[in-house]
This record gives C-alpha cells, sequence and structure tokens, in this order.
C-alpha cells in the first residue's frame, strides 16, 4: 500500500514551494513451494552463517536465515524461543543451533517513506528528497569478520589487551599484529 500526499506551501510571483510526502509498506509472505523445493535464495550474498532467503508456507519474502545460538529447555526438553542462551561450560561462549537454515530476521521494513521538495525561483529549481526506512533487521557483516580476526573492540574486552583471534591467528605474532591494525 501506499499513500501520497502534495502540496504547494508557497506560490508567490517569483517563487513556488512544491513539496511530497510518501509512505509505503509491504507484506510479503509465500506460498507452498514447488515439490523439493525447501527455501529460495534470491541472491547469492552470503556473511559468515548468514544468507537471504524466502520461506515458504507463510514465511517472510526477505528473511535473512542462518545458524543461531541455542535457547534454554524447558522441562521436557523442549527449546524455549527468547529465552535466555545457553553457555557451552567448556568455552564459556554461547552454544551454537544444531541446523544452517533458522530464520533470524526480517530484512522488509515495517514503513517506508520519502518528503520530497522542490524549490523554484523565476526560471532555477533545487530540489531534495529526504528519506527513511523504519523497521527491517541489518545484518553487520563487517563486524563479524572483525570480531571472527580479531580486529574488533568486542575481541578485546575482559583484559585481552594483546587481541584475540578466533580464526586465523594462530601465533601471538599474528595476535599482537591484528591488534595493532585495529588500534592503528
Amino acid at each position: 500500500m501506499e499513500i501520497s500526499i502534495t502540496g504547494k506551501p508557497v506560490v508567490k510571483k517569483d517563487f513556488r514551494w512544491d513539496m511530497a510526502l510518501n509512505f509505503s509498506y509491504n507484506r510479503g509472505t509465500l506460498g507452498k513451494f514447488l515439490d523439493g523445493v525447501g527455501m529460495f535464495y534470491p541472491t547469492d550474498a552470503q556473511f559468515g552463517s548468514i544468507k537471504s532467503a524466502s520461506v515458504p508456507n507463510g514465511g517472510n519474502f526477505m528473511s535473512l536465515v542462518g545458524t543461531r545460538f541455542e535457547y534454554e529447555h524447558d522441562a521436557n526438553g523442549n527449546e524455549i524461543i527468547g529465552g535466555r542462551y545457553l553457555v557451552d561450560p567448556n568455552t564459556g561462549l554461547y552454544k551454537i543451533h544444531n541446523s544452517e537454515n533458522d530464520v533470524v530476521g526480517n530484512r522488509e521494513p515495517k514503513l517506508i517513506g520519502g518528503f520530497s521538495n522542490t524549490l523554484t525561483y523565476k526560471d532555477l529549481s533545487l530540489s531534495f528528497l529526504l528519506d527513511f526506512r523504519l523497521g527491517g533487521d541489518v545484518f553487520n557483516g563487517t563486524s563479524q569478520y572483525m570480531v571472527d580476526n580479531g580486529l574488533s573492540p568486542l575481541t578485546t574486552a575482559n583484559n585481552r589487551e594483546k587481541g584475540y583471534c578466533y580464526r586465523r591467528c594462530s601465533n601471538l605474532r599474528q595476535q599482537r599484529k591484528a591488534y595493532l591494525f585495529y588500534r592503528f
């Protein structure tokens, strides 16, 4: 659905201001897919464990799917979605859920819009547009990359001043190099 409101707040002999305010929203959900198609990936863009996907059977068209942290379980062993995350006692890190295609977000905004203006003086016009987007999830792949490689301030928390590399740093020299790269 889309709504536009236009107007001319100022009209003089040599000056005119035209404006338009626009709001729109979309609720994209999907029906049943063809047999054998479990999920549709509208793009091949993927960073880390997160990828864009369209989820069938009433799911969102602009979902984000991937791995997620595991939640605590109730007395029957069922996961309590939205509860506390489980912590691995061996590593002190959150436990990763064993599925790779859980819905972890929805990129679709609740509302988008714009405010367009045109100021005209004689034969000279100046136009500008202010647009906005409310809602919608964003995955910060840059932050994940920085944490994975020890370049984020998060990896120096808890008195780890020398830096911390999750994947690539195999020795103290590499850890220092990663830390110095971040610091300078």
